[in-house]
């Protein structure tokens, strides 16, 4: 392998790679995340790709097992009980 290729390659992944995996990007490291809230031990968030979130103040009004929703979201450092990625809910609504 050349270089060249070698260059457009790593571009190409650097391009493409924010765009995978975290839903819409918003700004200052916030996200959309659409799916469905779950209850496995704790209060989950599971997108329509399988990626699961654990938030920090998911509302007792959206703690409802099944419950699809959309939610804006930030990266969030707290101790988890679960384990899944930690975010903090900026906004939610039921879909």
């Amino acid at each position: 392998m050349n270089t060249a290729t070698l260059s457009r390659g790593s571009l190409l992944v650097a391009l493409v790679l924010p765009l995978v995996g975290c839903g819409d990007r918003l700004a200052d490291g916030q996200f959309k995340v659409k799916g469905t809230v779950q209850n496995q031990v704790c209060w989950l968030v599971v997108d329509d790709g399988g990626k699961t979130y654990e938030p920090d103040n998911l509302p007792p009004s959206f703690q409802v097992d099944h419950l699809r929703v959309e939610t804006v979201v930030a990266p969030a450092a707290f101790n988890s009980y679960c384990g899944w990625e930690q975010v903090h809910i900026i906004t939610i609504d039921k879909q």
